[in-house]
């Protein structure tokens, strides 16, 4: 599942080993997942009247709060999360998010904007007739959106446009497209990704949680690139002869940024990491070259993360412990990008 141009990753120019970090002074609890948007924070709460909550930064003053779990016209039958499946779009001053519904099989439009003015969510469906439970799921735009479903025997993910005409293969896509896995019911989620695009450029970062190489590419094709963290690829078949407990859980989550992303990069077999984690696990920065930017060697268990640029804070967060923690990182990117 990977591209012919393949650059081998073996050192970072960086290293750094963070400690230091603090608890937020947020007053939050049942964090599901969160992201930074802008000089906000947003959350998607367990246990909460309200699903999505904005906080503004760095002060951690609530904004709003919106979205609502039911069974009716413009709610949720389980939790939308804002870091994955969800794109936020700024347009002309106007904060929107894209969010699939994965249980309906439905793109909505959230207009934040209101939500942040008088605390009301106006939700308008952009589309009606996805599949629910893809894989991954990237707005392009109010129209067009990138899915990542199955086949029909269950042994392939596979990469499509969706827009109102129809449905399309980018040429790019065909070959991460062809990668396939013997028994899907047991083995599918080895060629799972993280998936999400830096709407300014068009490139878009494909993370898988089970291999130990990461893709980079253009819907266009003009840009395709992968990158493995090692001497060598991982091979699909070898790891189904493994037992699920023995396989290597490679990355957790993915973010992007203007000049940068990162991976979280786990590198534990699947028994350690489930019964009794041993390794810290490190964040990976990269530029959209693909290029290797730095290593932060974190000095406490996570799942995700995400980084406030604009102050130089990274956060992260845990979803065994429930812990949200925050560095100051602000001297590492100075060195990286000054």
């Amino acid at each position: 599942m990977a591209f012919k141009n393949v650059e081998y990753i073996e050192a970072f120019p960086h290293v750094y080993h963070l400690s230091g970090d603090t608890v937020p002074d947020i007053d939050i609890i049942g964090i599901n997942d969160f992201c930074v948007v802008d000089s906000m924070m947003v959350f998607s709460l367990r246990g909460s009247d309200s699903l999505w909550a904005f906080y503004s930064l760095p002060e951690y003053r609530l904004l709003g709060r919106c979205l609502t779990r039911g069974d009716g016209p413009n709610e949720f039958v389980q939790i939308p999360g804002v870091s994955f499946k969800t794109d936020f779009f700024r347009n002309e001053g106007k904060l929107s998010a894209v969010i699939y519904d994965s249980q309906k099989g439905r793109a909505l439009k959230l207009d934040v904007n209101a939500v942040l003015k008088s605390f009301d969510h106006p939700v308008s469906v952009l589309c009606d007739n996805l599949p629910p439970f893809l894989f991954n799921f990237i707005a392009l735009s109010d129209t067009s959106f990138f899915c990542k479903g199955t086949n029909a025997s269950y042994n392939q993910q596979i990469r499509y446009i969706k827009e109102p005409s129809g449905e399309f293969v980018p040429s790019v896509l065909e070959s991460l497209n062809a990668a396939s896995v013997d028994d899907g019911m047991k083995n599918i989620n080895i060629i799972s990704t993280i998936s999400r695009m830096n709407h300014d450029s068009g490139l878009i970062v494909e993370m898988p949680i089970g291999l130990n190489y990461i893709n980079i590419y253009s819907l266009s094709g003009h840009f395709s690139k992968t990158i493995c963290i090692g001497k060598k690829l991982y091979d699909i078949n070898d790891i189904e002869s493994q037992d699920y407990e023995d396989r290597i859980y490679t990355y957790s989550d993915l973010c992007v940024y203007k000049q940068f992303w990162a991976v979280v990069s786990i590198g534990e077999d699947m028994k350690t990491f489930q019964m009794g984690r041993k390794r810290y696990p490190s964040l990976l920065m990269f530029d959209w070259n693909g290029s290797p930017l730095a290593k932060l060697d974190l000095n406490r268990f996570i799942t995700s993360f995400d980084i406030d640029v604009a102050n130089g804070t990274l956060y992260t967060f845990d979803t065994y412990t429930d812990e949200l923690r925050k560095y100051d990182i602000g001297y590492i990117l100075k060195d990286i990008f000054e």
